[in-house]
């Protein structure tokens, strides 16, 4: 092989090198971009099934229907969207000292757990105390919870409160059977669920009142 030869060789296989290396950085960039697109195309779609879910929620502020069937179509529409085992409305009962479930929606009728709650006493509870809990599977929790988790069969949960004549008399409670760990996200949407049976059981007090008023 004479040095021209040689010369061109090596111009052509440093020519098919940049080819083949400006093409795989074509390919990976477009990859990248794809997926991205995808990406964005998923959180489009989520968000848009967060608004439909939380429409249909804010409808029911104009509905008729006594507070316990909202909560539960509230729950079951919380439920369905977070894919949640099961969601709970608790009231503390006039004892003060017991509870009922007067509110459920859970994904598998099997798994309600809406009696076995109702079968705690309010000292048992540790979150029967006005404050909201987040806990996770992977939470540290206390020993007091860690055994209320344990005898109730739970692995995870959101307790929120609803205040009932500056008192809070009841407890929306949103439990995981099997691990779970809470998104920041997730905890937004239940909040704004919470806001919305807040202000209907306001509205249904407040009608209350009036009512007997008139009738006064």
């Amino acid at each position: 092989t004479s040095k021209e030869e040689y010369d061109k060789t090596v111009l052509f296989v440093e020519h098919m090198i940049k080819h083949f290396f400006h093409e795989k950085f074509y390919a990976a960039n477009l990859e990248e971009d794809l997926s991205h697109v995808e990406a964005i195309g998923r959180s489009l779609e989520k968000q848009l099934s967060k608004n439909e879910v939380l429409t249909n929620v804010l409808k029911m502020l104009e509905s008729d229907n006594d507070f316990a069937k909202i909560s539960e179509d509230v729950l079951r529409e919380a439920s369905n969207y977070l894919k949640i085992d099961d969601c709970m409305l608790l009231r503390l009962n006039i004892d003060e000292t017991t509870i009922d479930c007067i509110g459920e929606w859970a994904i598998n009728e099997e798994m309600a757990l809406g009696n076995k709650f109702s079968q705690f006493k309010v000292k048992e509870l540790p979150f029967f105390n006005g404050k909201s809990y987040t806990i996770s599977s992977d939470s540290l929790m206390p020993d007091v919870f860690s055994d209320f988790f344990e005898n109730a069969g739970i692995s995870a949960g959101v307790f929120l409160p609803l205040e009932a004549n500056d008192k809070p008399g009841l407890y929306i409670v949103f439990v995981s059977i099997s691990e779970r760990k809470w998104t920041v996200e997730e905890l937004r949407f239940l909040q704004d669920v919470k806001r919305v049976l807040q202000t209907i059981l306001i509205k249904r007090i407040t009608d209350l009142l009036l009512f007997t008023f008139d009738q006064n």
